[in-house]
């Protein structure tokens, strides 16, 4: 006789054939799963260092702002022609 779609096969349990297919199945769902659960720890670590490199990269930005900052302050209060060398005054620098 013809089977209908999706109809189950009878399926013996108790057989070795089964056993050894349930078994193989079992380990490969246990190999797969510590791999994901091995995989997300690493994208745990990952995003600890990132996040501490971030941190570290912000404080720098914020360092190095208020060095530029310091510097634009102190030309700003140096007379315009001093920055010049001497004799230079006219000329292009190119």
């Amino acid at each position: 006789g013809a089977r209908e779609r999706g109809a189950k096969k009878c399926v013996d349990r108790f057989s070795p054939e089964y056993r050894q297919r349930r078994e193989r199945n079992n380990i490969a769902v246990r190999k797969s799963r510590d791999k994901a659960k091995r995989r997300n720890q690493e994208m745990q670590q990952k995003l600890l260092e990132l996040s501490a490199e971030n941190e570290k990269l912000h404080k720098k930005i914020e360092q190095l702002t208020r060095d530029l900052s310091g510097l634009r302050h102190f030309f700003k209060q140096l007379p315009a022609a001093s920055f010049l060398q001497p004799g230079s005054a006219g000329s292009d620098c190119r």
